[in-house]
């Protein structure tokens, strides 16, 4: 009979500590949106060098899929300006007026790299090998 007394309360503790770390796991942080991979292509404007450029996830992202893109060129200047576009499936990242010098540039779901994607169609308005209109 002794022991019940002091039993009781190691129970009541137990109990108050297992019942109290349940919450914390409501507050938890989600799971991230899977990362997807992208490509882009060039469409010509009726200026020469100057392209309408998409970027746009592959058919194989999941329909919560995303991926963090940017557009850049050699000499520095990044769209949008000191952020990332978050393209998805159904919103690509379509922008005109992109110089043929300009590529676009994805992300790592860590954040903690990016990597280059050079954008095909994209060629210099002084390149003999352009195609004649």
């Amino acid at each position: 009979m002794n022991r019940t007394p002091r039993l009781l309360p190691l129970m009541l503790l137990a109990a108050a500590l297992t019942l109290g770390r349940a919450p914390l796991a409501a507050f938890s942080a989600p799971a991230p949106p899977p990362s997807c991979t992208v490509q882009a292509s060039a469409k010509p404007t009726i200026t020469p060098g100057i392209y309408t450029v998409t970027v746009a996830v592959t058919s194989a992202c999941p329909p919560n899929g995303q991926a963090n893109v940017r557009l850049e060129s050699y000499v520095g200047e990044q769209f949008p300006r000191n952020s990332w576009f978050k393209v998805r499936p159904g919103l690509p990242l379509i922008r005109s007026g992109t110089p043929w010098y300009w590529r676009a540039r994805v992300r790592s779901q860590s954040g903690a790299a990016s990597y280059p994607v050079i954008i095909p169609g994209m060629t210099s308005p002084f390149s003999p090998a352009r195609p004649s209109r």
